[in-house]
């Protein structure tokens, strides 16, 4: 379960910007949150202007995880960390590291986990961990200063100081190498890295990766099957043949099989989506979608988004990470004021974060208040201020 991600000196974000999945005291909505003390919401959307930072966001996260799952398997002593790409528009961000951290509660066990990276090195590296009914602890803190390196382990850790500190290598993360030496205290955290899935415009391989589980699990074809229908596609059914993907549709009482490459973007992005969405409400992991609506009826959007809203279909705790421009969500029948967040850049081009919540409001009605009509009149900022070549076209 995502509690919390923050993100600082990344392509974008310099200063610290934190995305929370803690749900504010507003009790509109009870039903897009699970748990208890504390509340959590079960999606967020992120709205802004175009090169607003957005997809940045999901590229840090999806970045953290790339890092923490290859560092200690898929680098070698002196591979550039590729992760690391400091805020270029002021002298101080280029000299920086890029910093993460992320809260997760795995198994009722939050763990607090984060590091600082240049392209050469791991700067800092830290982890905390609360158990149920005790107080958040100290596991982990490494870092790097003026040729010398701290590198410490407390509590459940301690015993694996020698070992870690022996075996992690310069460019590699403490808590990748620990997974790969099977240390059970960090094994929960490692795996649950793994449950956080992505769906960008240009990730490989999501269609094949749905196709190949559509044939071999036969409750997955069902389920994206009869999403392909109930989204008015055509779509009856699907099959692998010599290779090539097809869809069967009906036409006056004919079956007319089609070339996949026959249907519409639309159909293509939906597919590609629902495989990761359908292993997320199985298993109750995280879906950070970039573009979420992108080639996508705000109809199916708003299905979609229902899938981790419904009680009773997101049974797992199953959470959904959305950057979209659909306006559509953003209404309190289907977003609550803490789920829409807000990317805006200041003077300075730096990305900021902030959901609706966070603003100053003392209007009364304001968690029923119709968001779109005030988030279009830019009173929530994360809106184009166009110039006169949109706001007045004409021919040149």
């Amino acid at each position: 379960m995502l509690l919390e991600f923050s993100v600082a000196n990344f392509r974008s974000f310099y200063n610290r910007q934190t995305i929370n999945f803690v749900a504010s005291r507003d009790r509109h909505n009870s039903e897009n949150t699970f748990g208890e003390k504390p509340r959590i919401l079960k999606a967020i959307a992120v709205f802004g202007a175009n090169a607003s930072g957005k997809s940045n966001l999901i590229q840090a996260l999806s970045s953290m995880k790339r890092l923490v799952l290859q560092s200690a398997t898929k680098m070698n002593i002196g591979d550039t960390i590729d992760i690391a790409h400091p805020f270029r528009l002021n002298t101080e961000g280029s000299s920086q590291p890029s910093y993460f951290e992320i809260r997760l509660c795995i198994e009722r066990v939050e763990y607090r986990y984060g590091f600082a990276v240049t392209s050469e090195r791991v700067e800092e590296e830290w982890l905390y961990v609360k158990k149920p009914r005790q107080a958040e602890k100290k596991w982990l803190e490494r870092y790097y200063d003026a040729e010398v390196e701290t590198f410490a382990c407390y509590a459940d850790l301690a015993k694996f100081q020698s070992l870690l500190k022996e075996r992690t290598r310069p460019n590699s993360l403490a808590l990748s190498t620990g997974a790969r030496e099977n240390i059970e205290g960090v094994q929960p955290l490692y795996l649950g890295f793994g449950s956080i899935l992505f769906i960008t415009l240009d990730t490989p391989l999501l269609e094949t990766f749905t196709l190949i589980n559509c044939l071999a699990t036969p409750e997955m074809k069902q389920f994206v099957l009869s999403a392909l229908k109930d989204a008015d596609l055509g779509i009856e059914d699907i099959k692998l043949e010599e290779q090539n993907m097809k869809t069967l549709h009906y036409s006056e009482g004919n079956s007319i099989w089609f070339d996949w490459n026959e249907e519409s973007d639309g159909t293509h992005r939906l597919f590609d989506m629902l495989g990761y969405i359908y292993i997320a409400l199985k298993r109750g992991y995280i879906v950070c979608i970039d573009e979420f609506d992108a080639h996508l009826h705000p109809h199916i959007t708003r299905s979609l988004l229902e899938f981790f809203q419904h009680p009773d279909i997101n049974t797992k705790g199953a959470q959904l990470l959305i950057t979209t421009h659909d306006t559509n969500l953003m209404r309190p029948s289907r977003l609550r004021r803490d789920q829409i967040w807000i990317a805006e850049k200041d003077r300075e081009s730096e990305t900021n974060l902030y959901s609706l919540n966070d603003i100053e409001d003392d209007r009364p009605g304001r968690s029923t208040e119709m968001f779109v009509r005030h988030y279009l009149a830019g009173e929530y900022g994360g809106v184009p201020f166009v110039g006169r070549t949109f706001a007045e076209p004409r021919m040149r």
